[in-house]
């Protein structure tokens, strides 16, 4: 017999629905590759919640060693305000791992807080680590905070790529309220050798109208590369046949190349980062899903 309290709840439905919390992402992903006798092979994965990541076969080049291309994806499709990620890589000695994501990331309108990314690779001796997921969109009222953590040992290769792209120019999406903040830190044997903040709060569309930031363009990539190298690079770098809708700097830190790269939209943007990447990648294959 149903107890009669039961019918008699004193909160209204409206005010039950709004106290009732929001479900929120919630992935890691864990992966490690070791040198074999072929090349790169998997050593260990673990994946948990919206965290997934795939490894599609490679065909590498004649005579050439295999790498590991680690794609990542988040099943919840898309980072909203409270969702935490996590993603951690390991390249150990000798090895040559690529990690990029299946699509572009998408931050979406934020109800309350920020999304948060963490993201944390180590090289090992000998080893090539590159770090190219594809572009990240910031929607209107998106929050997002970002870092990424790299330990490298002293003759570890690694290149790293992040484009940023502010709403969606042939959908006529702007971005007049946000937070964007990406932190890098890249260490060498234990020293700190790059670390980069960026950070874009409030009207998005005005803090980058200027010419000392985006001059109203709406695509944007970092691009740091360190190696044994990179000495003999940064004049080839600058000298990739560029695009007039794209802006280009790059300069030798001592122990990194730092590129920046500023164009009208996405497309634009890919166009010119590919080259260069492919360049930095010893003329590897891209990954296939940053095909165009």
């Amino acid at each position: 017999m149903f107890d009669a309290t039961f019918q008699s709840d004193p909160a209204p439905v409206a005010d039950r629905a709004t106290a009732a919390p929001h479900q929120r992402a919630r992935g890691t992903a864990r992966i490690s590759v070791r040198a074999r006798a072929a090349g790169t092979v998997l050593h260990r994965l673990h994946q948990a919640g919206c965290a997934k990541i795939k490894l599609p076969n490679i065909y590498p080049p004649k005579d050439a060693a295999r790498w590991v291309e680690a794609v990542f994806l988040n099943t919840s499709g898309g980072l909203t305000g409270g969702d935490r990620v996590d993603l951690r890589a390991e390249a150990g000695a000798e090895t040559d791992l690529v990690i990029t994501t299946q699509a572009c990331e998408r931050v979406y309108r934020s109800s309350g807080g920020e999304a948060e990314v963490v993201n944390t690779v180590w090289v090992a001796e000998g080893a090539n680590a590159a770090w190219l997921p594809q572009e990240t969109i910031l929607f209107d009222g998106g929050r997002i905070r970002r870092r990424l953590d790299v330990d490298l040992a002293e003759n570890a290769r690694f290149l790293a790529c992040e484009p940023l792209v502010l709403g969606r120019v042939t959908s006529g999406e702007t971005v007049t309220d946000g937070l964007f903040q990406d932190s890098w830190r890249i260490r060498r044997s234990g020293r700190l050798i790059y670390a980069d903040e960026t950070r874009l709060s409030g009207d998005l569309l005005a803090a980058t109208a200027g010419i000392g930031t985006l001059a109203g363009a709406r695509a944007y990539a970092g691009l740091v590369y360190s190696g044994p190298d990179q000495q003999d690079l940064l004049q080839a770098i600058r000298d990739v046949p560029g695009s007039s809708d794209v802006a280009m700097g790059a300069s030798d830190l001592g122990d990194c190349l730092v590129a920046r790269f500023v164009a009208a939209d996405s497309r634009t943007l890919r166009r010119q980062l590919i080259p260069i990447l492919l360049m930095l990648r010893q003329n590897r294959p891209l990954p296939r899903v940053w095909q165009l």
